[in-house]
């Protein structure tokens, strides 16, 4: 996506989803344990994959996907990121061995003010900004209750659940008659998992130093026409740490409308962007994929549908107790230069709303946590 610090907020709205309530914290998580794990076939490391430069369209309705009716795990509840223990809730983060999770089973995303958030927030996390235009986004992120102190609620709802799960719509000013303070020809949405406030995390949200993230969701194919078109990015954020705004952002990854084959896997500052494509996997295939960063002190591991697909170091400037963030926006780009630079390609159009479905958000230990407790889906599963 882009590079922000975090700034105070400027009344915010919360979006509520089932998840259970984990504080903010700093410590270093622990090691998963050994052992195979309910990923297809167990990780597999593609990390020496060559990934040189180079579907179907979203479903109209919120959809759903089977969820898993394999047994909870009865250990413990794993730590929360400050050490303490998580809530155990069904289906939630005591269920899996997570540090986080939501797979979005209510019926509705019910809003609040800020401060009564359980799960997200409806808004980027840096300062109250409904809209960044520094990299060609051209949708503004809007809060869903029709009114409200936050700038973003305009009377346009980008997100519907059912069947277990988030839709985040984009859809023209032209086609739904609601005009933005922006002035943008596309209305659309964001959700986050965690906020600060004067450089201290917001209670009740979840950011973690250390762990491995991991969202599975269908990528939309197609956009505006004749340019790039959705921009659906799955992007960590930093918390300050000790008072001070810290540097860094984990894209896994960006992926554009107009050439779903390839996606963008990014840390910065640091290393920069991997390309992974074209193909094996083209992310706007109409399937569900699995897509991951494992966060630990020595190493950012890439994997997409349980494969290591790459692996870098963290950035110098770093620290390793810094904490990260869900940030999870359905932008639209109209221009062909984002990122690393990935090429402009054509987009075949797409239809006016596009939507990015998610099955779940999730952040566990380490990617062996994932394995051997994590839920249990295959990337071709409904």
């Amino acid at each position: 996506m882009r590079l922000h610090l975090p700034t105070t907020p400027l009344g915010s709205v919360a979006l509520s989803c089932a998840c259970a309530l984990l504080a903010c914290g700093t410590t270093t998580a622990g090691s998963g344990p050994p052992g195979d794990g309910p990923l297809d076939s167990g990780p597999r490391d593609a990390s020496t994959h060559d990934a040189s430069s180079g579907g179907s369209t979203a479903d109209a309705s919120p959809g759903g996907s089977m969820k898993d009716t394999a047994p909870e795990s009865n250990a413990p509840a794993e730590g929360g990121a400050d050490g303490g223990a998580a809530t155990p809730d069904a289906g939630g983060a005591g269920g899996y061995g997570a540090l986080f999770f939501d797979d979005f089973t209510e019926s509705a995303p019910p809003v609040g003010p800020k401060g009564n958030a359980t799960t997200w927030l409806s808004r980027f996390p840096f300062g109250g900004v409904e809209y960044m235009n520094g990299d060609g986004n051209v949708a503004y992120m809007c809060d869903p209750s029709a009114t409200g102190s936050n700038p973003g609620a305009i009377g346009y709802d980008p997100f519907a659940i059912g069947g277990g799960v988030l839709t985040i719509r984009a859809q023209s000013v032209a086609s739904s008659g609601i005009t933005n303070p922006a002035g943008t020809a596309w209305n659309s949405g964001t959700i986050t998992s965690c906020d600060e406030e004067n450089g201290v995390p917001a209670p009740g949200l979840f950011a973690s130093a250390h762990g491995y993230f991991e969202v599975r969701a269908k990528w939309p194919k197609g956009g505006v026409e004749g340019t790039p078109g959705w921009w659906p990015g799955v992007v960590l954020y930093p918390l300050p740490y000790q008072g001070q705004d810290m540097p860094g952002e984990i894209d896994f990854p960006e992926c554009l409308g107009g050439d779903t084959s390839r996606s963008e896997w990014t840390i910065h500052p640091g290393p920069g962007t991997n390309y992974y494509g074209p193909g094996p996997v083209d992310l706007g295939d109409g399937s569900w994929h699995m897509a991951g960063a494992d966060v630990q002190p020595g190493a950012i591991d890439f994997y997409l549908d349980g494969t290591k697909i790459f692996s870098n170091a963290p950035a110098s400037t770093w620290n390793p107790n810094q904490q990260w963030y869900f940030n999870l926006p359905m932008e639209v780009s109209q221009v062909g230069t984002w990122g690393g630079g990935l090429p402009n390609v054509p987009s075949p159009g797409g239809p006016d709303p596009g939507s990015w479905k998610l099955d779940y958000a999730g952040c566990w230990q380490d990617f062996a946590t994932r394995q051997a407790k994590g839920p249990v889906r295959s990337p071709s599963s409904p």
